[in-house]
């Protein structure tokens, strides 16, 4: 920071500003620019195909399908997974990329839960037929899916650790397109391992990338992609063009999209 005296603004291409140290530079005047709802629909998109993957037991099909495995064979039953519709949605965090899974779970008749630091409008809860849970444990102890989605705060970071991962039902599946930080690691393996939920799917993870020969890399029930949810061509595109576009404002004193 001290090397740069004549910084006067920081244009980050995503939603995520936890590698800042946003303080700082507050006080050194220096703006900061994110663009959060450009990444909100194709990271709820995300959010569904990990659901989907874990639930139906993809990665574990399609290693079934390169063995010739057929319906016939007796190992076809540990491919039996898990319905989407109709079950429970938790969804930890009802932002922009919250609200957006609120709206794509309505399409699979899903019951919405949330909870969030904020409750949302009676308008807005009714647009998704969402329900709020005051607490978060009220919010675990219900769901089938729960999917977080909240950015990484002193607030969030484990967030969910040994004791919130034991009031989830073990047929319970974890979904993480938030950070892999509000996640405790060590108390996900345990977790997995012990039967306390079901599977989980992450995006996200810490330390990220895992180091090879981690437990989580290992286990059928876990499917683990590399901080992908945004990678699509036209939320790159969108994400860039508005990046440069808030350093060119942020640079003439003019209206940044979303300043931090």
């Amino acid at each position: 920071m001290h090397s740069l005296p004549k910084l006067k603004i920081i244009s980050v291409r995503g939603a995520g500003v936890d590698g800042l140290d946003v303080v700082a530079f507050r006080k050194r005047n220096v703006r900061i620019a994110a663009i959060p709802k450009v990444t909100a629909e194709p990271t709820a998109d995300f959010a569904f195909v990990l659901m989907l993957a874990t639930a139906r037991k993809l990665s574990e099909a399609v290693t079934a399908s390169k063995e010739r495995l057929t319906i016939y064979d007796s190992a076809y039953f540990n491919l039996i997974g898990r319905n989407i519709t109709g079950a429970t949605i938790g969804i930890l965090g009802m932002g922009n990329i919250g609200y957006c899974i609120a709206k794509r779970a309505m399409g699979f008749n899903m019951k919405i839960l949330y909870h969030n630091r904020t409750r949302r409008s009676q308008l807005d809860e009714e647009r998704v037929d969402a329900e709020y849970c005051e607490t978060l444990e009220e919010l675990l102890k219900q769901v089938d899916f729960l999917v977080i989605a909240v950015p990484l705060t002193t607030e969030t970071n484990k967030l969910i650790g040994q004791k919130e991962l034991a009031f989830m039902k073990p047929t319970s599946i974890l979904i993480n397109i938030g950070r892999g930080s509000v996640v405790d690691t060590d108390d996900l393996v345990d977790a997995l391992q012990n039967g306390t939920i079901s599977a989980a799917g992450l995006d996200v993870t810490e330390p990220e990338p895992l180091p090879k020969g981690h437990p989580l890399l290992q286990m059928q029930n876990v499917i683990i992609t590399p901080h992908c949810a945004t990678a699509t061509m036209e939320c790159i595109e969108e994400m860039s063009q508005q990046a440069v576009q808030n350093l060119k404002s942020g640079l003439s004193g003019g209206v940044i999209n979303i300043e931090l």
